[in-house]
């Protein structure tokens, strides 16, 4: 598997922290993968859980899902799959509100585990899943022509959340 990673922050005082992943792998078709096109909201759903995983093995806080950011990253992944184009969503700081910073993974990949490692990975990628800051989460996955696209999008509030 190849990744490919940049990391961009504005230079504004609310920092927004932009991560692009793409995980190159061999396309096979799965049954998961099947199963995901009738149901993707269960690979997001599972996205969400192993992110928090992830952050309760560092003692980190849950991430709670956000409608705004789901919204947000079901559209941008929906244009991915559309062009077969895995980029950031230039828009993102625009589309969703009341964060000091943001982080946004985003890649494609045969499996939702290719695209875990490939996450894990890049210390940007964990970075944005693993900052100690982010309270919200947002998920979106779409599968064309074999391959899962995947948006996660991380806030760290303007305002601190409870908890």
């Amino acid at each position: 598997m190849m990744a490919r990673s940049t990391l961009m922050r504005a230079v504004v005082p609310l920092a927004m922290v932009v991560t692009a992943v793409t995980a190159a792998a061999t396309v096979t078709s799965t049954p998961a993968l099947a199963k995901a096109r009738h149901k993707p909201e269960t690979l997001e759903h599972a996205l969400v859980h192993w992110v928090n995983v992830q952050r309760q093995h560092k003692g980190l806080p849950a991430l709670s899902p956000a409608a705004d950011l789901t919204a947000a990253a079901h559209r941008h992944t929906a244009q991915m799959a559309k062009t077969g184009h895995v980029a950031h969503n230039p828009t993102l700081g625009k589309e969703v509100h009341g964060w000091l910073s943001l982080g946004e993974d985003v890649g494609s990949a045969a499996t939702l585990k290719d695209l875990e490692q490939a996450f894990l990975a890049d210390a940007h990628d964990r970075a944005n899943l693993l900052g100690p800051g982010f309270r919200h989460i947002g998920v979106g996955t779409k599968v064309r022509n074999g391959l899962l696209y995947v948006t996660v999008v991380t806030r760290r509030p303007a305002v601190a959340s409870p908890g």
